[in-house]
């Protein structure tokens, strides 16, 4: 895995984490984040949109 893919990854797990209220170490690389974390479509929507921002995704 190249430097930058883990960074990317690493932001991706602190995101899901925050939203769920979890410890980023809580969170699997490779989790299904509605099934095996149970988030909530709410949820969802808050993770994508946090995404977004942090990598410059447009709506």
């Amino acid at each position: 895995m190249t430097a930058q893919r883990n960074l990317a990854s690493e932001k991706l797990r602190e995101i899901v984490a925050t939203v769920l209220e979890l410890e980023p170490s809580e969170v699997g690389e490779s989790d299904p984040w509605v099934d095996e974390l149970g988030m909530t479509s709410l949820e969802k929507l808050e993770a994508i949109t946090r995404i977004q921002e942090a990598f410059g995704t447009p709506p």
